[in-house]
């Protein structure tokens, strides 16, 4: 589906198109028929990764490129692909918007609404650090809630949640870099520096410090919190063995005593003594007692 539309300002006259619900080969008319050197099928279906760059056309001349895929609010953090992308193709007087799983009524409405169709970028950037600041802020909660569940306890399901939550942050981190190398390019772009306010670019460029430092900052809060419950595992595991090492300590003393007088051999004092099995008994309790408390007292047990 093609839409076409015109926005006069200034006694300039931009034209724009937006084109979605589209085959490779509807496509690849479309792009032929408006002089557009661009592969728009296969970029447009580029999920993973933001594209800037500029053409030089015979038609166009300068004819810029900005693709952006944008993830659903839960999706930024996995090695999922985007729900839907959007692909300007622009230069000084035309806005080219090739859509796929964007609500098209949308770009339209910001198409029409501001002096010149370029600002459509704008606020699709706007739109898709909305989404990324709320889900930052869901980053942050997990973030404090799995700090305070490691200081409480170090457990496995703490240690896979962390995992999981550190494994998010690295996808999420690269996205968001991913989009201020991009979005830096487009705006410094002359035609963006011709056609959009000074302050709507400054508001992007601050969106964009913010958002790339929290989410590096969140990153190395998880490490720190990781390599805490790691430390604490260790420290209790460690405990543990020191335990079971002083108890077998102990439990080694009556069983060389028995293991003695076990021995088929004679000579031993008290061997043949009525009395010999439970003063062997309670000479072992009392040396494996004395040994214990030793252990306490020297905080192994």
């Amino acid at each position: 589906m093609i839409e076409k539309g015109q926005t006069t300002s200034n006694d300039i006259v931009y034209e724009w198109i937006i084109v979605e619900d589209f085959t490779e080969e509807e496509l690849g008319r479309f792009s032929k028929a408006h002089a557009i050197p661009l592969d728009l099928y296969a970029l447009n279906k580029e999920s993973d990764i933001s594209y800037y760059n500029a053409l030089d056309t015979d038609h166009h001349g300068q004819l810029n490129v900005l693709h952006l895929p944008v993830w659903e609010k839960k999706r930024y953090g996995t090695i999922q692909q985007a729900n839907s992308t959007v692909t300007f193709v622009y230069s000084e007087e035309l806005v080219v918007c090739v859509l796929s799983g964007l609500d098209s009524q949308w770009m339209a409405d910001q198409l029409k609404s501001h002096t010149s169709p370029h600002h459509a970028m704008v606020e699709t950037i706007n739109l898709l650090y909305n989404d990324v600041e709320d889900r930052l802020l869901l980053l942050k909660q997990s973030i404090e809630d799995l700090m305070k569940e490691a200081k409480e306890k170090a457990d496995r399901d703490v240690l896979l949640n962390v995992t999981d939550l550190e494994q998010e942050l690295v996808f999420f981190s690269r996205r968001i870099d991913d989009f201020d190398e991009t979005i830096s390019r487009w705006s410094e772009d002359s035609i963006i520096l011709n056609t959009t306010q000074t302050s709507e670019r400054e508001i992007i460029a601050l969106r964009i410090k913010k958002s790339q430092y929290n989410s590096h900052l969140y990153k190395d809060l998880i490490e720190s919190t990781s390599g805490l419950l790691s430390d604490s595992i260790d420290n209790k595991l460690n405990s543990i063995m020191e335990f079971l090492e002083s108890v077998a300590l102990v439990i080694s003393i009556p069983t060389l005593i028995f293991s003695l007088f076990g021995m088929n051999t004679g000579g031993l004092v008290g061997r043949q003594s009525p009395f010999g099995t439970v003063v062997v008994i309670a000479g072992s309790l009392l040396l494996g007692i004395v040994m214990a408390l030793y252990l306490k007292r020297k905080d192994y047990m």
